[in-house]
Formats: C-alpha cells, structure tokens, sequence
C-alpha cells in the first residue's frame, strides 16, 4: 500500500501565459525538432556536396547561435525562475503530515533561484526526489509555463514495526526499510502490527530487509490490515510473531503466532500462504474462525492458547 502525494513549485499565483511566454514554450518544445535540423545539416556536409553543404550548415549555426541567444535570455528572466524555498505540497497523507518536510526533500536545497529554462530540469527533479527512501515512485514532472513544477509522488506506507534493540523499525508491504525510528510503536491513525521474531540484521533505509520470517510476517500483516478495514474487530490483534521461522528451529503445526492487544496466549495462525500443509485452511476461513474468537472471547488474557488453522477450531482457558 502506497499514497499518493501531488507537490508544485511556484512562487506565484497562476498566470495566463502572455505572447513572450507562448513563444518561450514553443522554443523550449522545438529542442528535438532543432537537433534533427542540425543532424541532417552535418550529413549533408559529410557528403561533400561543398556549396550546398557549406550553405546549409551556415543557416544552421546562425539559427541555432540565434537559439542559444534567445535561450540564454529566457534563462535571465525573473519571469521564469522558481523560488527554490516554496514548495507546496498537496494531498498529503495524516499520518505524515506533521513530518513532510523530512519525508518530501526539496530538489533545489540551497539554490537561490531556478530556471525552468535549466537543462535536464525535469531529470534532475526526478533523479532527486527517486534518492529519498520515502518515496517508492516518481509518477511525472511536468513543467507548468511560466514558473512551475507539477510533481506527483508516491510515498512508501509503514506496514509493520519491527523491534530492534531497544528501539521499532518501520516498513512498508514489500519489506523496505524506511528512515525512522521509534521508542514505541506510533499512531498513524491506523493499525500498525508488530512483527516480532526477527534476528537478521537490517538494511540501509530504502533497502529491502533480506528476512524469510519477515517477509512471512508482512505477508499475514497485509492480511489482518486489509480484514481490519472491512471489520473492526481485527484491530484487536497487534503483533506477529515470526521467532519459530528463524534457523534451527522446526515450528511444527504453526509457523506464526498472534497476540491479542489486551494480552493472553499465543493464537496459532498456521503457515504462510504458499507453504501451508493440505490439512489446512485457506486465509478465507481461517479469518472467519479469528472473528469467530475474537467475538466469542472478549478479553483474551482468558486464553492460554488457541488454534485457528483447522476445520475444528479450539482454545484453552487459563
């Protein structure tokens, strides 16, 4: 799961564009066309058709002298300059909106002023905004004549928090590590389970967590997140234990274990989809029986232990 973020540059209000900005826009969409111009001059003069040759690649050079000029001008112009210390961001997440400012960089950071006349402009955004570990896609970068950038972004969403030392980690579905730490589980205004268990070390922020019992742990984390936004009540599970994965450990009739927010005992969840045994069941039906004891025991503190894998599922009272 991802969410998507819109961010424009501008300085100023939008603007209907004058004749000098018309004219600006079809210089600066006429680049391609100039290029081929002066490709097809330089084949002309490399077949030694001298006067032809020489004539063509004259009124070239001066059209594209002429081209420079005229850009170099353009580049000079207020009128076209970004401010680099605006930068508006729309659409942005709740839970990220008190911390934007990390999580969105600004591409023109210690600039005074940008032209949206720049070389590579639009390439340069991209490649800067596709370095921030947040940032899972940059979906385009437009140029807005006469000074703006319309940029949407797709930004990484926490899954799960994993503890590690003393401190959680967080990443997103696809067990990419993002940048920030915590001293306890956050509130982002929706369930973040834990995924607890994990021994391998992890990765520099924005690489993925090399971990089979992690990725098992996010596989049945993206499944309670998407049952808890259909039905409350699976909200009251909030950590995932992987432990029984790690080498040198056999987990017998369950690979991953569930734990209640108000305490108790393990709940057995069985294996990861992929991998479980033929006596067990399919995720459809192993849900119906968590619902099934989650509304049947109100606290469970009450539970020793329970099963949910199988056709007959059971608990055990303390």
């Amino acid at each position: 799961m991802s969410a998507s973020v819109r961010v424009e540059t501008t300085s100023q209000p939008v603007r209907r564009m004058s004749a000098p900005f018309r004219t600006a826009l079809i210089l600066e969409r006429a680049r391609p066309l100039l290029a081929s111009v002066a490709r097809a001059a330089w084949t002309v003069m490399r077949t030694r058709i001298f006067l032809k040759g020489a004539v063509s690649v004259a009124l070239v050079a001066v059209f594209l002298a002429g081209t420079r000029a005229a850009e170099s001008h353009l580049r000079s112009m207020k009128a076209f300059q970004i401010d680099p210390g605006f930068m508006k961001v729309h659409e942005m997440p709740p839970w990220l909106e008190d911390d934007w400012a990390e999580t969105i960089p600004n591409p023109f950071e210690g600039k005074r002023a940008v032209n949206l006349f720049e070389p590579r402009l639009t390439e340069k955004v991209y490649d800067a905004y596709r370095q921030s570990p947040w940032i899972e896609n940059v979906c385009f970068v437009r140029k807005e004549f006469p000074d703006r950038l319309k940029i949407r972004l797709r930004i990484r969403t926490p899954l799960a928090a994993v503890p590690f030392g003393e401190t959680y980690l967080l990443v997103d579905g696809h067990g990419i590590l993002l940048p920030r730490t915590f001293r306890r589980v956050p509130d982002f205004g929706f369930p973040l389970l834990v995924v607890e268990g994990v021994e391998d070390v992890p990765p520099a922020p924005g690489r993925a967590w090399e971990s089979d019992p992690l990725e098992a742990g996010l596989k049945v984390a993206a499944i309670l997140a998407s049952a808890s936004r259909k039905k409350k009540i699976f909200e009251r599970i909030v950590r995932i234990d992987v432990s029984l994965m790690q080498a040198g450990r056999r987990p017998g009739r369950t690979e991953i274990l569930l734990y209640a927010a108000e305490g108790g005992g393990p709940i057995e969840w069985g294996f990861v989809p992929g991998r479980k045994p033929a006596v067990e069941l399919p995720v459809e039906q192993k849900l119906q029986n968590l619902e099934n004891l989650l509304q049947s025991v109100t606290d469970m503190q009450r539970v020793a232990y329970a099963t949910i894998q199988f056709d007959e599922p059971t608990y055990r009272p303390r």
